[in-house]
């Protein structure tokens, strides 16, 4: 950018004639245009192509919305009831790792049909790595929570004394996503009813 606005300051110099109207360096003439008809013309391509990725960018960003808003079920008192049952699929620990990329199996189970819901997770395999950073022992682990409620945004929130807490959110009848809370870490996971 400071090489754009640079240029910007030697073209303002510029009559018609590619002559200085004030103190600086002459430019020469090249070919049949000047220096400054090659800057200008070289700043619109640079500003053109901005333009264009901002465009795509927006427009990307807005199919997105419309597809998350499409997916999501509002979760409430009528359907409630259709969260009862076995969830499974993979957790991710997003903020433990290198690329965030450590996974694991989960299972979560939603014991009744009301509010509170109660719900029990199985988390297969808590990785050595993970375990480590919170002083836990790796392996199997299994939490249980009875306090499930309904959110004004239409989703499930369990959520404990020392500020952990998880979100479900339903996409379809079968399929849900999580996004979690626990011990400073985030992370999310996708499941599918069994």
């Amino acid at each position: 950018m400071a090489f754009i606005q640079r240029e910007r300051v030697v073209i303002s110099r510029l009559g018609k004639s590619g002559k200085m109207h004030g103190p600086g360096i002459p430019l020469k003439k090249y070919g049949q245009g000047t220096v400054s008809s090659f800057l200008i013309s070289h700043e619109q391509k640079e500003e053109g192509k901005m333009k264009k990725i901002i465009c795509l960018v927006v427009v990307i960003l807005m199919i997105a919305a419309v597809a998350y808003a499409a997916k999501k079920v509002a979760i409430t008192t009528k359907n409630v009831a259709s969260l009862k049952g076995t969830w499974t699929g993979m957790l991710s620990f997003a903020t433990i790792g290198a690329a965030g990329g450590i996974t694991s199996p989960v299972t979560l189970e939603i014991l009744n049909d009301a509010p509170p819901l109660k719900a029990k997770m199985t988390i297969a395999n808590v990785p050595t790595e993970v375990a480590q950073q919170f002083g836990i022992t790796p392996g199997q682990k299994v939490g249980e929570n009875d306090d499930g409620t309904l959110s004004a945004d239409g989703t499930v929130m369990w959520s404990s004394p020392d500020k952990n807490f998880f979100q479900f959110t339903l996409l379809d009848n079968k399929k849900a996503s999580l996004w979690y809370y626990w011990r400073g870490m985030r992370g999310d996971a996708s499941l599918s009813k069994k």
